[in-house]
């Protein structure tokens, strides 16, 4: 039973975190077409964003179902969480 209070609770946790980081590319994405900014990431960045949110959220959702552990949850989450970091810290260098 407490494990899956534990899974529920991590899902529920990821699932917020991981629709706002959506939220905040498209609307990126979206909000930045027709605006002149000093710096602008490229679009590509901001889809690959996107489908890391969405991934994440759809493991969110496999995790409260107890289909994986939450191990495996975190560990992917923060993998794609850093990857796109460096990705973003690598073009704007």
């Amino acid at each position: 039973m407490r494990s899956t209070k534990y899974n529920m609770g991590v899902g529920i946790i990821l699932i917020i975190l991981n629709s706002f980081w959506l939220y905040n590319s498209l609307d990126r994405i979206f909000l930045w077409r027709g605006i002149l900014y000093m710096f602008q990431y490229p679009t590509w960045i901001l889809i690959t964003e996107s489908i890391c949110g969405i991934i994440g959220i759809a493991l969110s959702l496999l995790t409260i179902m107890r289909k994986i552990k939450v191990i495996y949850l975190l560990v992917i989450n923060g993998t794609l969480y850093i990857l796109c970091m460096f990705i973003k810290i690598y073009t704007t260098l």
